[in-house]
Parts: structure tokens; C-alpha cells; sequence
């Protein structure tokens, strides 16, 4: 008896300190971490001003790759939300919620956890110019209740939060470096247009140079799996009909998409790769894209989130009364097999752009002449 008094007895010290612990303990949880980037202030601030681009280079979407993600609102809007469901431990349920934005300057946010515990915390995310690029400041502000106080004592749970802060940096650094040499080696793209921002889409007005290819054109199902499969084929079959022949590539294997119907769920595509200028090849078709004005997005990340970049160009050209001059052009240039991690993924896309009256023009020309035969 006297034994079981003297473990009831430790026991309640030990709660007792906990407990005493938990009230004495810090109220507030500031974290901040940040890091200098050689690229462009545009380029950084498409990796940075949506949901859906943060998540490309955040260290935790990568810890259970069974989480379930879902987005709603409009992207990189006041208002967007990004909720996940995990049963990782590290993870769990939680959503987190575009509040202000200050374009290509700053981004704020709501972080609400659901599980495991309830909590809720403020972040933002700061793009200033700096010598030789942009300085990228990410910060995190929460209010301990009690039972995270008790967990900080043991956890240090602002320091875990600051080594996370400072990989998911390291990982925009890279991403955004390597976007800023691409630019870089194509100078004869003159990339010194004017960079606007749309939904959190960087897009750069440019003149872009004549683009050739060889490769198939065929109306595809609007099917992730049987537009893969199609572009998969003509891949293998055009890269071994040059290899017959003694050509090479001259880039990375591309997409041109001339129509996109969302009504017959059919899209006029082909499957191209970019060739020198006069190259035939038996059995394929040739293609040009002529040298011209374009809006160009530097998109990194999975396939599957192309979708918002294409919509936000889309939006930019009716904004600016501009029309498409010849078909759109996706160039994949990382290729999978190589990079496992979806979030290096590098697509470029191209929309060759004419004024909207110049392309009122060019249509009434062509019904004068079907007339007049």
C-alpha cells in the first residue's frame, strides 16, 4: 500500500510539472527562414504565388505520397484552398488558405490543422530583389495552446519547422536557378518582353524564333492515359525513324496543340520532335512554327497541373486583345525517366500570339478569296 501511495504520489509531481510547464511556457511560435536565389523576380514568383506551385517544391506534400490533395477556388486568387487528407502520423488532415497576395512581392496565408490536433497558424511568403536575383523570406506564426506548449518542451517544434522551411527553400532555389539558366541558353529568344503575372502564372511576352519539327498530328480523346499512350508511341517511332535516317533532335520532345474541344472531349494534337530546318522524314509530317511574338511560361511540376498555366495564358491573350497565330507548344525538357521527383519537372510552354484585328483581318482575307474561287 505504502509502495502504490508513493508511485499515486510521483506520478501527480509528475503531472503537476507538466501541467505547470504547459502554463509557464512561451504563448507564441515564430519561425522564419530565408534564402538567396540567381533568377529573375518573375520566374521566382510563379513557383511561389499559387497553392498548386508551392506544393511542387514543399517538403511535406513529399513525406506520404498517398496523401490525397484537393484544390478549390481560383488558383493563386484570395480565397484558394488547399485541403489534404493523410494517414501518415507527420501529416494528417489540414488545409491551408490563400489570404492576401501582393503581386510578385508577397503571399499570405491561413494554415488550419485538423488532425491529429486542432491548430491553426499565419504564413506568409516575402519575394524581394536582392543583388544577383531575389532574396525569398518564409515565415510561420502560431499560437501555442496547451497541449503543443507541453509537446514544444520535448519536440522543439520550431526547430523542426525551421530545418523543413529551410529544404523546401533549398528545393525553390533549385527550381528557380535552373528555369533562370534555361533562359539564359536560348538568348536568341530574346526573353526581355515584359513579364506580367496572371492567376500567380508568370508568362513573358517574347519573340520567339522558328521552331521545325517532324512528327504525327492525330485528334486524341481528352484522356490522360490515351494522350500519354499516343504521344508515348510517335515518341519511339519518330526518335528511331531519325536515327535511320542520320538526323538527331535538335531539343526536347514537344506537344502542339491546334484545337482543344471540350464538347467532343477531342483534342487536335501532335506528337512532334524539333528537328533542323528542311528535315524529312519518310512517313511523318513536317511542321513549323514561324518565327513570331509569344507568351511563355516556364512550368515546373506534374503533368497533371499544366491545366492552370494554360488557362491563366488564355486569359492573359483576351486581356490583352491577342489571339493565337498557329498552334500552342508544351516542350518537355526533363524527362522522366531520368528525374523521379514530378517537382523537377521543366515544361515550357509557347503560345505564338497576334493582335485579335490582325487576326479579324487575316479571316476576312481568307473569305474574300474563298469567294472570289
Amino acid at each position: 500500500m505504502k509502495v502504490l501511495k508513493v508511485i499515486l504520489l510521483v506520478a501527480g509531481l509528475a503531472v503537476a510539472v507538466l501541467v505547470i510547464m504547459g502554463l509557464v511556457h512561451k504563448k507564441e511560435m515564430v519561425v522564419s527562414a530565408n534564402i538567396d536565389i540567381a533568377a529573375p523576380q518573375a520566374v521566382v514568383w510563379d513557383h511561389v504565388s499559387s497553392l498548386e506551385q508551392q506544393n511542387e517544391w514543399s517538403p511535406w506534400t513529399k513525406i506520404d505520397p498517398e496523401m490525397t490533395a484537393e484544390y478549390s477556388g481560383e488558383s493563386g486568387k484570395v480565397g484558394s484552398v488547399y485541403h489534404w487528407v493523410s494517414n501518415h502520423e507527420n501529416v494528417g488532415e489540414g488545409e491551408q488558405e490563400i489570404t492576401a497576395i501582393d503581386p510578385m512581392n508577397r503571399v499570405e496565408q491561413a494554415l488550419r490543422f485538423i488532425k491529429p490536433f486542432e491548430s491553426t497558424a499565419d504564413i506568409h511568403i516575402n519575394v524581394n530583389e536582392a543583388e544577383g536575383g531575389v532574396n525569398v523570406e518564409w515565415g510561420f506564426e502560431s499560437e501555442f495552446n496547451f497541449m503543443s506548449s507541453i509537446m514544444d518542451v520535448f519536440m522543439d517544434m520550431e526547430g523542426s519547422v525551421e530545418k523543413d522551411f529551410q529544404k523546401g527553400l533549398a528545393s525553390l532555389k533549385a527550381m528557380c536557378e535552373e528555369a533562370a539558366l534555361n533562359i539564359e541558353a536560348n538568348p536568341e529568344e530574346g526573353r526581355t518582353g515584359e513579364t506580367f503575372d496572371v492567376d500567380g502564372v508568370a508568362i513573358t511576352e517574347m519573340e520567339m524564333t522558328a521552331k521545325h519539327y517532324v512528327g504525327v498530328r492525330q485528334l486524341v480523346e481528352i484522356d490522360s492515359d490515351k494522350m500519354s499512350e499516343f504521344m508515348q508511341s510517335a515518341y519511339g517511332a519518330i526518335m528511331g525513324a531519325l536515327e535511320g535516317a542520320g538526323f538527331e533532335a535538335t531539343g526536347a520532345p514537344s506537344s502542339l496543340y491546334y484545337d482543344w474541344n471540350e464538347e467532343t472531349k477531342t483534342a487536335d494534337m501532335a506528337a512532334v520532335i524539333p528537328v533542323a530546318e528542311g528535315t524529312e522524314i519518310p512517313n511523318f509530317e513536317s511542321f513549323t512554327i514561324p518565327q513570331g511574338i509569344a507568351y511563355v511560361h516556364d512550368y515546373h511540376g506534374a503533368y497533371d497541373g499544366l491545366g492552370n498555366a494554360h488557362m491563366a495564358i488564355g486569359k492573359a491573350m483576351e486581356e490583352r486583345g491577342m489571339e493565337l497565330s498557329n498552334a500552342c507548344v508544351e516542350e518537355y525538357i526533363t524527362d522522366p525517366s531520368t528525374e523521379a521527383d514530378p517537382a523537377n519537372w521543366l515544361t515550357k510552354i509557347y503560345y505564338p500570339v497576334m493582335p485579335a484585328s490582325a487576326a479579324e483581318e487575316i479571316s476576312v482575307m481568307s473569305e474574300e478569296g474563298s469567294e472570289e474561287q
